[in-house]
Protein backbone atom coordinates (compact mmCIF):
# COMPACT_ATOMS: atom_id res chain seq x y z
CA UNK A 1 0.00 0.00 0.00
CA UNK A 2 0.85 3.79 -0.80
CA UNK A 3 2.76 5.44 1.95
CA UNK A 4 0.53 8.33 1.42
CA UNK A 5 -3.39 8.45 2.29
CA UNK A 6 -5.58 8.19 -0.53
CA UNK A 7 -8.14 10.94 -0.14
CA UNK A 8 -11.73 9.43 0.70
CA UNK A 9 -14.43 10.74 -2.05
CA UNK A 10 -18.63 10.78 -1.09
CA UNK A 11 -18.67 9.39 -5.01
CA UNK A 12 -16.67 6.66 -5.41
CA UNK A 13 -18.19 3.12 -5.44
CA UNK A 14 -16.08 1.94 -2.61
CA UNK A 15 -16.53 3.96 0.06
CA UNK A 16 -20.61 4.16 -0.75
CA UNK A 17 -20.17 -0.31 -0.78
CA UNK A 18 -18.74 0.01 2.49
CA UNK A 19 -20.74 2.46 4.18
CA UNK A 20 -24.22 1.64 2.62
CA UNK A 21 -23.58 -1.81 3.07
CA UNK A 22 -22.85 -1.81 6.90
CA UNK A 23 -25.56 -2.65 9.14
CA UNK A 24 -24.46 -0.26 11.48
CA UNK A 25 -25.08 2.50 8.72
CA UNK A 26 -28.61 1.24 8.28
CA UNK A 27 -30.30 4.41 9.08
CA UNK A 28 -28.10 6.38 6.48
CA UNK A 29 -28.93 4.56 3.52
CA UNK A 30 -32.72 4.05 4.63
CA UNK A 31 -32.84 8.12 4.47
CA UNK A 32 -31.16 8.24 1.43
CA UNK A 33 -33.65 5.62 -0.50
CA UNK A 34 -36.15 7.56 1.29
CA UNK A 35 -34.90 11.49 -0.07
CA UNK A 36 -34.68 9.61 -3.65
CA UNK A 37 -37.84 7.37 -3.74
CA UNK A 38 -40.11 10.18 -2.55
CA UNK A 39 -41.35 7.17 0.18
CA UNK A 40 -40.78 6.65 3.94
CA UNK A 41 -38.71 3.81 4.27
CA UNK A 42 -38.65 2.37 7.33
CA UNK A 43 -36.72 -0.64 6.77
CA UNK A 44 -34.15 -2.23 4.14
CA UNK A 45 -32.04 -5.19 3.57
CA UNK A 46 -28.86 -4.71 1.69
CA UNK A 47 -28.25 -7.37 -0.83
CA UNK A 48 -24.60 -8.29 -1.55
CA UNK A 49 -24.06 -6.75 -4.93
CA UNK A 50 -21.61 -9.65 -5.83
CA UNK A 51 -23.95 -11.80 -6.47
CA UNK A 52 -24.71 -9.98 -9.35
CA UNK A 53 -21.43 -11.21 -11.26
CA UNK A 54 -20.79 -14.09 -9.61
CA UNK A 55 -19.06 -15.21 -12.68
CA UNK A 56 -16.33 -13.20 -12.58
CA UNK A 57 -16.24 -12.99 -8.76
CA UNK A 58 -15.47 -16.66 -9.05
CA UNK A 59 -12.44 -15.77 -11.31
CA UNK A 60 -10.78 -13.95 -8.56
CA UNK A 61 -9.25 -14.62 -5.28
CA UNK A 62 -12.34 -14.10 -2.36
CA UNK A 63 -10.46 -11.39 -0.67
CA UNK A 64 -12.79 -8.51 0.60
CA UNK A 65 -10.65 -5.70 -1.23
CA UNK A 66 -10.72 -7.51 -4.38
CA UNK A 67 -14.29 -8.19 -4.01
CA UNK A 68 -15.47 -5.07 -3.12
CA UNK A 69 -14.23 -3.65 -6.73
CA UNK A 70 -15.74 -5.37 -8.84
CA UNK A 71 -18.79 -6.10 -7.72
CA UNK A 72 -21.37 -4.72 -10.83
CA UNK A 73 -23.52 -2.10 -8.58
CA UNK A 74 -22.85 -0.60 -5.62
CA UNK A 75 -25.76 -0.71 -3.26
CA UNK A 76 -28.64 -3.00 -3.93
CA UNK A 77 -31.20 -3.45 -1.13
CA UNK A 78 -34.55 -4.73 -0.62
CA UNK A 79 -37.28 -2.95 0.93
CA UNK A 80 -40.10 -4.63 3.09
CA UNK A 81 -42.52 -5.18 0.69
CA UNK A 82 -39.84 -6.91 -1.20
CA UNK A 83 -39.08 -4.37 -4.02
CA UNK A 84 -35.55 -3.93 -4.79
CA UNK A 85 -33.78 -0.67 -4.96
CA UNK A 86 -30.11 -0.45 -7.15
CA UNK A 87 -28.47 2.52 -6.02
CA UNK A 88 -25.59 3.93 -8.70
CA UNK A 89 -22.68 6.46 -7.96
CA UNK A 90 -21.40 7.79 -11.02
CA UNK A 91 -18.37 10.07 -11.63
CA UNK A 92 -17.29 9.96 -15.20
CA UNK A 93 -20.16 10.75 -18.03
CA UNK A 94 -21.19 7.83 -19.94
CA UNK A 95 -23.07 8.41 -23.40
CA UNK A 96 -25.11 5.13 -22.58
CA UNK A 97 -25.77 5.46 -18.63
CA UNK A 98 -29.79 5.26 -19.48
CA UNK A 99 -29.05 1.74 -21.24
CA UNK A 100 -27.08 0.65 -18.38
CA UNK A 101 -29.26 1.59 -15.76
CA UNK A 102 -32.01 -0.07 -17.97
CA UNK A 103 -30.15 -3.04 -18.07
CA UNK A 104 -29.54 -3.35 -14.22
CA UNK A 105 -33.53 -2.81 -14.08
CA UNK A 106 -33.66 -6.13 -16.47
CA UNK A 107 -31.36 -8.23 -14.94
CA UNK A 108 -32.79 -7.74 -11.47
CA UNK A 109 -35.96 -8.54 -12.90
CA UNK A 110 -34.63 -11.52 -14.41
CA UNK A 111 -32.57 -12.84 -11.23
CA UNK A 112 -36.16 -12.78 -9.40
CA UNK A 113 -36.83 -15.77 -11.96
CA UNK A 114 -34.24 -17.87 -9.65
CA UNK A 115 -36.42 -18.21 -6.72
CA UNK A 116 -39.94 -18.66 -8.34
CA UNK A 117 -41.53 -22.41 -8.21
CA UNK A 118 -42.73 -24.14 -11.35
CA UNK A 119 -46.28 -24.04 -9.77
CA UNK A 120 -48.63 -21.55 -12.35
CA UNK A 121 -50.25 -20.40 -9.56
CA UNK A 122 -47.38 -18.78 -7.52
CA UNK A 123 -44.89 -17.96 -10.65
CA UNK A 124 -45.34 -14.07 -11.51
CA UNK A 125 -47.07 -13.02 -8.59
CA UNK A 126 -43.14 -13.15 -7.08
CA UNK A 127 -41.74 -11.06 -8.82
CA UNK A 128 -41.43 -7.65 -7.35
CA UNK A 129 -41.08 -3.90 -8.39
CA UNK A 130 -37.48 -2.66 -9.34
CA UNK A 131 -36.29 1.14 -9.00
CA UNK A 132 -32.86 1.94 -10.23
CA UNK A 133 -31.28 5.33 -8.98
CA UNK A 134 -28.66 6.52 -10.65
CA UNK A 135 -26.65 9.59 -8.62
CA UNK A 136 -24.40 11.67 -11.29
CA UNK A 137 -21.45 13.88 -11.14
CA UNK A 138 -22.05 15.51 -14.18
CA UNK A 139 -25.10 16.44 -16.41
CA UNK A 140 -26.40 13.85 -18.18
CA UNK A 141 -29.95 15.25 -19.53
CA UNK A 142 -28.55 18.37 -20.98
CA UNK A 143 -31.13 20.39 -22.18
CA UNK A 144 -33.30 19.70 -18.83
CA UNK A 145 -32.61 22.08 -16.01
CA UNK A 146 -33.81 19.83 -12.74
CA UNK A 147 -32.03 18.44 -10.25
CA UNK A 148 -34.37 14.95 -10.47
CA UNK A 149 -35.18 12.64 -13.58
CA UNK A 150 -37.79 10.20 -12.49
CA UNK A 151 -39.00 7.48 -15.60
CA UNK A 152 -41.79 5.27 -14.91
CA UNK A 153 -43.37 2.76 -17.73
CA UNK A 154 -46.97 4.57 -18.47
CA UNK A 155 -49.89 3.85 -20.63
CA UNK A 156 -49.57 5.66 -24.05
CA UNK A 157 -53.13 7.79 -24.13
CA UNK A 158 -53.98 7.54 -20.58
CA UNK A 159 -50.38 8.29 -19.21
CA UNK A 160 -51.28 5.80 -16.18
CA UNK A 161 -48.60 3.97 -14.29
CA UNK A 162 -48.11 -0.20 -14.59
CA UNK A 163 -48.84 -1.11 -11.11
CA UNK A 164 -48.83 -4.79 -9.68
CA UNK A 165 -51.43 -6.33 -7.78
CA UNK A 166 -50.75 -4.16 -4.59
CA UNK A 167 -50.80 -0.72 -6.63
CA UNK A 168 -47.17 -0.57 -6.46
CA UNK A 169 -45.42 0.83 -9.68
CA UNK A 170 -43.40 -2.20 -11.38
CA UNK A 171 -40.66 -0.06 -12.67
CA UNK A 172 -38.87 3.59 -11.83
CA UNK A 173 -35.42 4.82 -13.55
CA UNK A 174 -34.21 8.12 -11.40
CA UNK A 175 -31.42 10.15 -11.84
CA UNK A 176 -30.49 12.78 -9.85
CA UNK A 177 -27.50 15.09 -11.55
CA UNK A 178 -25.42 16.71 -8.76
CA UNK A 179 -24.27 19.73 -10.76
CA UNK A 180 -28.17 20.69 -10.70
CA UNK A 181 -28.02 21.13 -7.27
CA UNK A 182 -29.75 23.90 -5.91
CA UNK A 183 -30.93 25.07 -2.63
CA UNK A 184 -33.51 27.22 -3.00
CA UNK A 185 -35.48 24.81 -5.71
CA UNK A 186 -38.63 24.26 -3.68
CA UNK A 187 -39.75 21.25 -5.58
CA UNK A 188 -36.85 19.55 -4.30
CA UNK A 189 -37.09 18.17 -0.71
CA UNK A 190 -34.94 19.06 2.09
CA UNK A 191 -33.10 15.92 2.35
CA UNK A 192 -32.85 15.30 -0.74
CA UNK A 193 -31.07 18.17 -1.11
CA UNK A 194 -28.92 17.27 2.21
CA UNK A 195 -27.86 14.41 0.56
CA UNK A 196 -26.71 16.62 -2.63
CA UNK A 197 -24.61 18.88 -0.06
CA UNK A 198 -23.25 15.52 1.37
CA UNK A 199 -22.04 14.27 -2.10
CA UNK A 200 -21.29 17.80 -3.76
CA UNK A 201 -18.45 16.85 -0.39
CA UNK A 202 -20.09 20.48 0.88
CA UNK A 203 -19.83 21.41 4.72
CA UNK A 204 -22.75 20.31 6.64
CA UNK A 205 -24.66 22.84 8.53
CA UNK A 206 -26.21 22.57 12.10
CA UNK A 207 -29.65 21.98 10.29
CA UNK A 208 -28.63 18.98 8.01
CA UNK A 209 -30.73 15.86 8.55
CA UNK A 210 -28.79 14.08 10.92
CA UNK A 211 -28.41 10.72 9.04
CA UNK A 212 -26.74 12.91 6.16
CA UNK A 213 -24.28 14.18 9.42
CA UNK A 214 -23.68 10.91 10.78
CA UNK A 215 -22.72 9.64 7.04
CA UNK A 216 -20.23 12.41 6.63
CA UNK A 217 -18.70 11.65 9.51
CA UNK A 218 -18.00 7.42 8.61
CA UNK A 219 -17.02 8.78 5.27
CA UNK A 220 -14.44 11.07 7.26
CA UNK A 221 -13.65 8.14 9.52
CA UNK A 222 -12.11 5.90 6.73
CA UNK A 223 -9.41 8.33 5.46
CA UNK A 224 -7.69 6.83 8.89
CA UNK A 225 -8.49 3.30 8.34
CA UNK A 226 -5.72 1.51 6.72
CA UNK A 227 -7.98 -1.52 5.83
CA UNK A 228 -10.05 1.10 4.01
CA UNK A 229 -6.87 2.82 2.25
CA UNK A 230 -5.79 -0.33 1.26
CA UNK A 231 -8.96 -1.28 -0.69
CA UNK A 232 -8.79 2.26 -1.71
CA UNK A 233 -5.32 1.93 -3.34
CA UNK A 234 -6.29 -1.53 -4.65
CA UNK A 235 -9.34 -0.17 -6.71
CA UNK A 236 -7.23 3.00 -8.02
CA UNK A 237 -4.75 0.44 -9.07
CA UNK A 238 -6.95 -1.74 -10.52
CA UNK A 239 -8.40 1.34 -12.62
CA UNK A 240 -5.26 2.11 -13.98
CA UNK A 241 -4.69 -1.66 -15.59
CA UNK A 242 -8.13 -1.62 -17.13
CA UNK A 243 -7.48 2.09 -18.15
CA UNK A 244 -7.86 2.49 -21.98
CA UNK A 245 -4.97 4.34 -23.40
CA UNK A 246 -5.99 4.15 -27.10
CA UNK A 247 -7.35 2.02 -29.74
CA UNK A 248 -4.39 2.89 -31.92
CA UNK A 249 -1.83 0.18 -32.98
CA UNK A 250 0.58 2.04 -32.26
CA UNK A 251 -1.10 2.60 -28.52
CA UNK A 252 -0.82 -0.87 -27.69
CA UNK A 253 2.90 -1.05 -26.17
CA UNK A 254 1.92 1.51 -24.33
CA UNK A 255 -0.82 -0.19 -22.57
CA UNK A 256 1.65 -3.19 -22.20
CA UNK A 257 4.02 -1.02 -20.03
CA UNK A 258 0.84 0.58 -18.17
CA UNK A 259 -0.33 -2.86 -16.70
CA UNK A 260 3.58 -4.19 -15.97
CA UNK A 261 3.97 -0.95 -13.89
CA UNK A 262 1.04 -1.54 -11.63
CA UNK A 263 1.89 -5.52 -12.07
CA UNK A 264 5.54 -3.82 -10.07
CA UNK A 265 2.99 -1.47 -7.47
CA UNK A 266 1.46 -4.70 -6.45
CA UNK A 267 4.13 -6.91 -6.15
CA UNK A 268 5.51 -5.00 -3.93
CA UNK A 269 2.69 -4.44 -1.91
CA UNK A 270 2.43 -8.33 -1.58
CA UNK A 271 -0.76 -9.27 -3.59
CA UNK A 272 -0.87 -12.96 -4.82
CA UNK A 273 0.30 -13.71 -8.36
CA UNK A 274 -3.46 -15.27 -9.30
CA UNK A 275 -4.66 -11.98 -8.02
CA UNK A 276 -2.21 -9.50 -9.88
CA UNK A 277 -3.19 -11.81 -12.93
CA UNK A 278 -6.63 -11.26 -12.70
CA UNK A 279 -6.42 -7.33 -12.07
CA UNK A 280 -3.95 -6.94 -15.48
CA UNK A 281 -3.78 -9.76 -17.53
CA UNK A 282 -0.03 -10.39 -17.32
CA UNK A 283 0.92 -14.39 -17.54
CA UNK A 284 2.63 -15.70 -14.39
CA UNK A 285 5.83 -16.27 -16.06
CA UNK A 286 6.06 -12.31 -16.72
CA UNK A 287 5.24 -11.66 -13.16
CA UNK A 288 7.69 -13.66 -12.24
CA UNK A 289 10.25 -11.97 -14.59
CA UNK A 290 9.06 -8.46 -13.40
CA UNK A 291 9.85 -9.43 -10.24
CA UNK A 292 12.82 -10.86 -10.56
CA UNK A 293 14.02 -7.31 -12.71
CA UNK A 294 13.10 -5.49 -9.78
CA UNK A 295 14.39 -7.49 -6.82
CA UNK A 296 11.32 -7.50 -5.20
CA UNK A 297 11.30 -10.93 -2.91
CA UNK A 298 8.31 -12.28 -0.53
CA UNK A 299 5.94 -15.14 0.17
CA UNK A 300 3.52 -13.85 -2.57
CA UNK A 301 6.56 -14.22 -5.29
CA UNK A 302 6.10 -18.26 -6.34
Amino acid sequence: MTDQSQTVSPMRDLENKLLFSDPKNKLALLSLISATLGLKVKEATVIDGKTIRSKERASIDNEKDIALSFTEVDVLAILPDKSKVIIEFQMAYQKFWGKRALLYAVNRFAQQLEFLTDEKTSTYQNIYPVYIVSILDHNFFRTYKGLMSVFRVLEENRLEPLLDEFGKEMLKLIFVELPKYDQADESVSQLLKDWCQYFNNEELSEETDQDVKFAKRILESYQHNKEVQQMIETARLRDIANRDVGREEGKREGKKEGKKEVAIKLLESGFSMKQITRLTGLSIASLQELARKHNITGKNIT
